[in-house]
């Protein structure tokens, strides 16, 4: 199906709410990559983008700045140059945006990739440092990266350690995944005691412990036993008897009391 374009003149007789600005754009003239944000995300994911190769719709110019314009009487998107988009009313929105913003992001992805590429394995610790359970020195190194293009030998030594570490903590963290919910009510448990802690009552001072249960991963919190208390240490493992209850908030974690038959297995 041939779509006809509006001119420039028509494109001035549209009002605002015919209009509507769907993402913005720098297209970096060396090498062609368009550096984008999104400003609707249905309408850009769902309306046909109607284009004239790299060039603005209103006057065929080649374009550095633009705007992804949806035109809603015509039902599809369209480039238009920033110039021309300034020049219709109902985009006058586009003037108030600093779209230089985009040029420099691309320009410091550029120096970045130039940088990590030139280091075995550094592009994906540098990704690893954009999401959110990156290390907070890790994000501000990475940041450097992109703002001068290189770091120093020992800034990437230590975002390598940062990296590994975290995903050492990951890897331990998937494998002792809860598979299962808590006990409930009076049962046997094996597990593995994480740790210990003291808690002072009416009574005196109560040791209590955390057990990671076999099996399942869940975890309870009870006392613990007098007859085992001068054996356990933190990483024993113990079998014992208690009655259970599971958290409201937290069905993979118990609380237990009057355990009994309690024994260290290992």
């Amino acid at each position: 199906m041939t779509v006809t374009l509006p001119t420039h003149a028509e494109f001035k007789l549209f009002t605002g709410a015919e209009l509507e600005i769907v993402r913005i754009e720098y297209r970096d003239p060396e090498d062609g990559h368009v550096e984008c944000d999104i400003l609707n995300e249905h309408l850009n994911s769902t309306k046909e983008t109607v284009t004239v190769g790299d060039r603005c719709a209103c006057c065929n110019k080649s374009i550095k700045y633009s705007a992804g314009v949806y035109i809603k009487p015509l039902d599809f998107i369209v480039h238009i140059g920033r110039q021309c988009a300034n020049q219709v009313a109902a985009l006058g929105v586009l003037s108030n945006l600093k779209l230089e913003y985009l040029k420099e992001r691309h320009v410091s992805q550029k120096l970045a990739a130039k940088f990590t590429n030139g280091i075995e394995g550094l592009a994906e610790v540098v990704e690893w440092c954009s999401t959110p359970k990156a290390h907070y020195i890790a994000k501000d190194i990475a940041s450097k990266i992109r703002q001068w293009g290189s770091i120093s030998e020992k800034q990437v030594e230590l975002l390598f350690k940062l990296h590994a570490n975290a995903m050492s903590q990951q890897s331990a963290e998937a494998e002792f995944t809860p598979t299962a919910s808590a006990p409930e009510g009076r049962v046997t448990i094996t597990g593995k005691i994480l740790g210990f802690k003291e808690v002072e009552n009416d009574y005196g001072i109560t040791i209590k412990m955390i057990v990671r249960i076999d099996d399942t991963n869940a975890k309870a919190y009870l006392t613990l036993p007098s007859s085992i208390a001068d054996k356990a240490d933190r990483g024993s493992h113990v079998q014992l008897t208690a009655s259970f209850q599971r958290s409201k908030d937290d069905q993979f974690f118990a609380f237990g009391s009057r355990p009994s038959k309690a024994s260290i297995l290992a």
